[in-house]
């Protein structure tokens, strides 16, 4: 079927060069300092000043049109006053490159005020339009994403799009590098005054890495126009169960040919968790965990960029993070024979996991000619250095004599080096992306078991182990893109990846080698029915990669009778997507998608000699067929709304006798609603989220469910943001459900102190509120460090 898609779409797009007769013409209008400018109209004449084919420039200042051989007199106008004016001869396919605007002569006390839509569909993207939004000013990243279609952030502050388990973050195409509490300081220290648009990338194009199937969010910022110094100071005071808060700083320079950009985050989190699971079997076991955890840290970001000429640049950017991890644990674990007890286990814990790490960014882009063709070299580090101690001490109510007392101690150290080269080439017959990649990752482990006698701890050398993984991975892509028809865009891509990995437990002197190599097509395609009007598919393959913890054959242990520990010998699993969609004017989207997901894997639980054992395997296969429906308006002046809708059917086959594949429905909805109570002064927001029973793999998920309110105040001409919110104020951000085995049943009912009220103020200074970010850094390996 895909085969014959493909077909067709080259057939459709030679047909049309063999015509000969129909032509495209494109180009950017930018002003004197290399800035786009929007929403401009550029018109094509024939020689007799008659109009035949006009458009306007989008968010980056770039237009095309459609129009047959001839000679024609191009114009761009703002209203009546014309800025730029152009003879064209059109006998092929044309770009005009940069179209040059002296704003000074030509744009004198014209006031730009053209709306833009609030969501757009490009060909692999769903765009939103911040300056659209209330969120537009005196909120934080993190708010906005939470009002952003296709997107959810729940009451910790995870970001995930709607259908998928995770999602990577970028800032200007630069993937960060944080995850938890960190990633969520970091969010909240972006200015909404600061933020451009947001695309939401469900199927990623062949251009980035294919690892994982999360999809991606772009976060794209204002470009800062005005030299001089900006930034913002941010607080943030959180009060659940225990007290939290965050603070930050940011700074950003611009200057002739220097800019830069420092910020610096701290945050101390304290969270109340309450975790509760059964096995329920012939031999039965009922765990359940009150724990306190903690978080703290600093982090740091550095960016240089230098202008070498006008084409090229040079740059470097520099991340520090270094956080302490600690929970507090009381565990209480009855282990059955049918249904009587044989075993009581309380257990007390106290873990401590220290982890800096530190990211380097080396880049150089240049610009070959008036056509934007570019040339992009990176060289990409990152490092983390974890130590992790766990104490734990065990008492048994059915042998008062067991008294253990154990100490698990683990040094582990990431480090990935990549380097990058990619091109952009623009011809007569199509826009070319290709580019090459190359990433080295090595992953060293050593965990020591103590167990405490008379004269201290003993090292037990069975239960300790000494690991090392490496991986390399060579990568090289090709993407192309074409504008036929006048209304149809395309978008080709081709993936491919060389995986080299091996393992080694030196402890237990064996080793494990796999090469495996892999194709990634991608397809989009998009058209333009009207100005309204835009239908659109696409179909990409990705890969997922196990962490280097879920291969790690080391034994994790939570109490003497149970413990996790990864598998050496579990494989990638692989997913294809399909997407179909519809997109009404700029506020209501329809998309069909169907999804196939192969050899996924997971952790799973069972008793091996009356011990609990969790390990990873690849398990199941699953298919879904699905769609989402986005509706984002403003109903009446005082009210922006939102609404969406998911609903799919999951099927997964079980690839193992001793588990059960679900099959079933999943869905889940969103509201999100704003009332200005004041102009430009302050806001009410009431939101709620709700995902219903659903099934994925042999789990079926319960309700889950967050309900918030708060109130913005802006004072200070919008420099002062004050905020207050309550989140899941019905206690309904829990995890409940089980998993199906042949011969068990699991059951879980987890809370992690959702329930909170928080206070934040952020105050913005300087010339200008935009932030030093422009470079793409492809270093997607980072997210598998864990």
């Amino acid at each position: 079927m895909i085969k014959n898609i493909f077909y067709c779409l080259l057939l459709i797009l030679f047909s049309h060069n063999l015509l000969g007769q129909v032509f495209s013409l494109r180009g950017k209008v930018h002003n004197t300092d290399g800035f786009p400018l929007s929403f401009v109209t550029v018109l094509l004449l024939k020689k007799d000043n008659i109009p035949v084919a006009q458009a306007y420039t989008d968010s980056l200042g770039e237009f095309s049109l459609n129009q047959e051989k001839g000679s024609y007199a191009l114009k761009v106008l703002w209203f009546s006053s014309s800025l730029v004016s152009r003879d064209i001869e059109l006998d092929q396919d044309l770009n005009l490159g940069e179209l040059i605007v002296n704003e000074t002569t030509n744009l004198d006390e014209i006031e730009i005020r053209i709306k833009k839509k609030t969501l757009e569909r490009k060909t692999d993207r769903i765009v939103f339009n911040v300056s659209q939004s209330i969120y537009s000013s005196g909120s934080s990243a993190l708010e906005l994403l939470a009002i952003t279609p296709l997107v959810s952030v729940d009451g910790h502050g995870n970001v995930s799009i709607v259908g998928k388990n995770k999602v990577g973050i970028l800032i200007d195409d630069t993937i960060l590098y944080l995850t938890g509490t960190e990633l969520k300081v970091y969010l909240n220290t972006i200015r909404t005054e600061n933020i451009e648009r947001i695309e939401v990338i469900t199927s990623p194009s062949s251009k980035y890495d294919a690892q994982g199937n999360s999809g991606l969010i772009n976060i794209v910022l204002k470009k800062n126009t005005e030299k001089g110094l900006n930034g913002n100071v941010t607080s943030s005071m959180q009060q659940a169960t225990y007290f939290s808060f965050s603070n930050g700083l940011t700074l950003n320079y611009q200057g002739e040919k220097i800019s830069s950009s420092f910020s610096v985050r701290q945050y101390y989190t304290s969270i109340k968790a309450q975790e509760y699971y059964d096995i329920i079997a012939q031999q039965s076991l009922r765990s359940m965990d009150r724990r306190r955890d903690f978080y703290k840290g600093i982090g740091i970001d550095v960016s240089l960029r230098y202008a070498l000429s006008t084409n090229t640049k040079l740059g470097v950017i520099y991340n520090y993070g270094a956080a302490i991890n600690t929970k507090e644990v009381s565990n209480r674990s009855v282990f059955y024979e049918e249904i009587t007890p044989f075993k009581d286990l309380k257990t007390l814990a106290h873990h401590r996991n220290t982890n800096p790490m530190h990211t380097l960014n080396l880049y150089s882009q240049s610009k070959l000619s008036d056509q934007d063709d570019l040339v992009d070299i990176g060289l990409n580090y990152f490092e983390s250095n974890s130590t992790s101690t766990i104490n734990l001490t065990t008492d048994d109510f059915y042998k008062t004599l067991n008294h253990d007392v154990i100490k698990t101690h683990s040094d582990i150290d990431y480090q990935i080096l990549s380097a990058t080269a990619d091109f952009v080439l623009n011809t007569n017959w199509g826009l070319y992306s290709f580019g090459a990649k190359y990433a080295v990752m090595r992953n060293n482990s050593n965990v020591g078991y103590f167990n405490w006698i008379a004269q201290g701890y003993l090292k037990d050398s069975s239960k300790s182990a000494v690991f090392s993984y490496n991986e390399n991975i060579y990568s090289a892509y090709l993407d192309f893109a074409k504008t036929f028809f006048k209304s149809w865009e395309l978008k080709l891509g081709l993936r491919y990846e060389y995986t080299i990995s091996q393992g080694v437990s030196k402890s237990m002197d064996e080793a494990k080698k796999t090469n495996y190599y892999n194709f990634f097509p991608s397809v989009y395609l998009k058209y333009n029915a009207s100005e309204s009007d835009v239908l659109y598919m696409s179909y990409a393959k990705r890969i997922n990669r196990p962490s280097f913890r879920e291969v790690d054959p080391f034994r994790w242990y939570s109490t003497p009778n149970s413990y996790s520990t990864g598998n050496p010998l579990l494989l990638p699993s692989y997913n294809n997507n399909f997407e179909f969609g519809y997109l009404l004017h700029d506020f209501l989207s329809l998309d069909l998608y169907y999804q196939q997901v192969v050899n996924e894997f997971g952790q799973i639980s069972n008793f091996e000699n009356s011990v609990e054992v969790s390990t990873y395997f690849n398990y199941y296969n699953q298919e879904s067929i699905g769609f989402n429906v986005m509706y984002t308006k403003s109903l009446i002046d005082f009210l922006e709304h939102s609404v969406s809708l998911n609903l799919a059917y999951v099927h997964a086959k079980s690839k193992m006798n001793t588990i059960i594949g679900e099959k079933g429905i999943a869905s889940s909805y969103y509201l999100n609603n704003t009332l200005i109570l004041k102009p430009e002064q302050r806001f009410l927001y009431v939101n709620y989220w709700h995902r219903l029973p659903s099934k994925k793999g042999n789990s079926s998920l319960r309700n889950m469910a967050s309900f918030d309110i708060g109130i913005k105040f802006l004072f200070s001409k919008k420099n002062l943001a004050l905020n207050i919110a309550v989140n899941d104020i019905f206690q309904q951000l829990r995890a409940k459900g089980k998993k199906q085995f042949s011969s068990n049943q699991q059951q879980f009912d987890n809370y992690y102190d959702s329930r909170n009220i928080t206070f934040s103020a952020t105050y913005t200074f300087g010339k200008s509120k935009n932030s030093l970010k422009d470079k793409t850094i492809d270093f997607e390996e980072t997210s598998r460090a864990n």
